[in-house]
């Protein structure tokens, strides 16, 4: 029998019922909904494994799960022989995780649900009890092929539930759907709301009869959050996109509808909307599973390139577009020819979400990792799939094999991430069209200024 746990931090969602979450999310953060939904399966599909999960307070969780509160996890996991424990990147910091050395039987897995810092990953690489780095896309693992940290890296989507990926009843027809929006996500600076709201009046000028659904808050991750006026997100993000949404009288315009955080429920909406924008701006995006429900529900998905929906938007069902250059407008095109749509390709993108991210292909892929890890089977290299110029893949990949082969090469050569990386960041910055403002605002210019004249 093999003990296996994961880590859980569930202080903000304790008062969530998480108590069925095969059948959708209950309005959680995806990390916490992909872990339970893993667990849960595992429990119910594999004899063999002990499952256990870790968690900060006791909470409405899926029956079938064993779970544990704790206050001294390392102490925990020794009591338990556990043989490998799972969490979330960012769940520690790197001091924390050396402590763990005094369970030195103990197995780590990193499960990367979010991007990395720089400095965590030689740390990762040279950390000898963190045994796998689990990825949550081949997009996002391709981003770091040519660093040191790759050799203990895997790639395995998360999974998602019989509301995802088995035909949903009572749908109404995309062609009778009326003129419907809907972002679902966090109301915060890196989910990209504020590029929907400069976009909608865009889009309201060719279809003067949409209707914008916002479902979320800025209390998703964090319900003590403090917010502004309108009581949507946090007081300085709200003034910078309900400008776009108001009349000039401060009024929320008619065709804006903001629903606050919804569970099951999102899918009602969903299923008579014809567009759904998930996280237009595609920061700290790994996964996306708001993508994933928009497609199950029949919608049509309009958002940015990025690793994470390059993988999880089905190419008949979305428009894809580029950020380095108007995002909003580009957004609003975007938008306006998924609206004049007729066909949402139904039974195709349902087969691409049974194919690529039912619970039980999902779970199955992690069980294997976890025998391979007690066999101490080394970690396969994992080949670039898809979109080979993509993030310079194919100049990192050919700079992994040239560090494998030259003695000491990951030590001599330097990492194309680092440039990738640099690039990616630099095009953010100076692609803004008021950077002198945008400066100004971080008081950089000001104290530069204050100093020198």
């Amino acid at each position: 029998m093999v003990n296996i746990a994961f880590y859980l931090s569930n202080k903000n969602i304790r008062d969530v019922d998480c108590s069925d979450v095969f059948n959708g999310n209950p309005g959680i953060g995806g990390s916490d909904y992909a872990l339970l939904l893993l667990a849960c399966s595992l429990t119910q599909n594999h004899n063999d494994l002990n499952v256990l999960v870790y968690v900060d307070e006791k909470s409405s969780l899926p029956p079938v799960l064993k779970t544990r509160k704790v206050s001294d996890l390392i102490r925990q996991t020794k009591e338990d022989n556990i043989h490998i424990l799972t969490i979330i990147l960012g769940s520690f910091d790197n001091h924390t995780l050396d402590s763990f050395h005094q369970n030195e039987h103990l197995k780590i897995v990193i499960w990367a649900s979010n991007f990395f810092w720089r400095k965590d990953l030689s740390y990762y690489a040279k950390n000898k009890q963190i045994s796998k780095i689990v990825c949550v896309g081949f997009e996002q693992l391709d981003l770091y092929r040519d660093l040191s940290v790759f050799k203990k890296m895997a790639a395995i989507y998360n999974g998602a539930g019989a509301d995802c990926t088995r035909k949903q009843q009572d749908m109404i027809p995309f062609s009778g759907r009326p003129f419907h929006v809907t972002y679902i996500g966090n109301l915060v600076p890196q989910k990209g709301v504020h590029i929907l709201a400069k976009a909608w009046p865009q889009i309201l000028k060719v279809y003067p009869d949409a209707v914008l659904n916002v479902i979320g808050s800025g209390k998703l991750y964090n319900r003590n959050a403090r917010l502004g006026d309108y009581g949507i997100a946090g007081e300085e993000y709200e003034k910078t996109f309900m400008p776009y949404l108001v009349d000039s009288d401060g009024q929320i315009l008619p065709s804006v509808k903001f629903l606050g955080i919804l569970g099951k429920e999102k899918s009602e909406i969903l299923q008579k909307t014809r567009v759904g924008v998930p996280n237009p701006s595609g920061r700290t995006e790994t996964f996306g599973y708001t993508a994933i429900e928009m497609q199950a529900c029949g919608t049509l998905v309009a958002t940015v390139k990025c690793p994470a929906y390059l993988e999880t938007v089905c190419s008949s069902a979305g428009i894809l577009y580029d950020k380095q250059k108007s995002p909003d407008k580009k957004l609003a095109e975007s938008v306006i020819s998924l609206l004049s749509r007729d066909d949402n390709h139904h039974e195709e993108v349902m087969q691409f979400l049974e194919t690529n991210f039912s619970i039980d292909k999902v779970s199955g892929i992690w069980y294997r990792l976890f025998t391979d890890m007690m066999e101490g089977k080394e970690n396969p290299v994992v080949p670039v799939k898809a979109n080979n110029t993509y993030r310079l893949k194919h100049w990192k990949e050919a700079n992994r094999k040239l560090k494998n082969f030259i003695p000491f090469g990951y030590k001599i050569l330097p990492s194309l991430w680092y440039v990738d990386d640099f690039v990616w960041k630099m095009k953010g910055l100076f692609m803004r069209k008021h950077l002198i403002k945008y400066l100004y605002r971080r008081y950089i210019l000001k104290k530069i200024i204050e100093q020198y004249l």
